[in-house]
């Protein structure tokens, strides 16, 4: 996963860019991380403020990441709030608010807008109707150009589909499914276009640490499928990463040369 996560995915080139995307997805990958450990550790409310507080500073850093605030603390809410305890989500949840709370007054007292120059360029006077449109075209192809720049996520849904209703860490995975999804949807009605002449489906890139949190999790639950399906998804994943080599570290580096 590590190789993956390296080579087969756009971070490496936006980080040897120097583009805030790799900060956002770093900050991303803590505060989910935290998330994800936090029901077995006896850490404190603090700990969790802080992390919250971290997720809420990505939308400081890129502006679709208020989709991801969003759709992180809603996830947890329905998917780990008893296993992280009501005092925990609060603080992590307050923490991610306070912080997205100072941006909007930031910008409110420098701009005159919440959202800031940004925020203008989406929530321009457009049609309803033209609106749904954008959202539908951003969704098909910031989707698309996820599974063709991050192949993983096609073994992460192989490996869904066959683990079925298996008890184990049911709570985690539903958690970011359910993130992962509602961050699509919120990016691509708040994000003006595809990405533009970049490359890769930038907007989507905070997305890549939770299907790499997802892959893990699912790899650790083939030690209880039978060999030949535990056979097959390994290859699979092998294969994945193969992809997402080639389509980044080879054909991408081509493309930016």
């Amino acid at each position: 996963m590590l190789a993956g996560l390296i080579f087969g995915t756009p971070l490496t080139l936006y980080g040897a860019m120097f583009w805030e995307h790799a900060l956002a997805v770093a900050l991303t990958c803590g505060a989910v991380r935290h998330l994800l450990i936090a029901p077995g550790t006896n850490g404190s409310v603090r700990t969790s403020f802080v992390w919250g507080a971290v997720l809420g500073f990505t939308s400081w850093i890129r502006p679709e990441c208020f989709a991801l605030v969003g759709a992180v603390t809603a996830a947890s809410f329905f998917c780990l709030r008893r296993q992280l305890g009501v005092r925990r989500w609060a603080a992590f949840s307050g923490g991610a608010a306070l912080v997205v709370a100072l941006f909007l007054l930031g910008n409110l007292w420098m701009y005159g807008v919440l959202l800031g120059t940004h925020g203008m360029q989406v929530t321009r006077a457009i049609a309803f109707f033209e609106r749904l449109i954008r959202f539908a075209r951003n969704l098909g192809a910031l989707g698309y150009e996820f599974i063709v720049y991050v192949p993983v996520v096609v073994f992460a849904a192989a490996a869904l589909l066959l683990r079925g209703r298996a008890p184990q860490r049911g709570g985690a995975i539903l958690f970011l499914v359910l993130a992962g999804g509602l961050y699509l949807i919120g990016a691509s009605a708040i994000v003006p276009h595809r990405g533009g002449l970049q490359f890769g489906p930038r907007y989507l890139f905070p997305a890549i640490s939770i299907v790499f949190f997802l892959c893990a999790l699912l790899l650790r639950d083939l030690g209880s499928a039978s060999a030949r399906p535990r056979g097959g998804l390994l290859v699979a994943a092998v294969a994945a990463v193969l992809v997402g080599s080639w389509a980044n570290a080879c054909a991408g580096s081509v493309r930016l040369a």
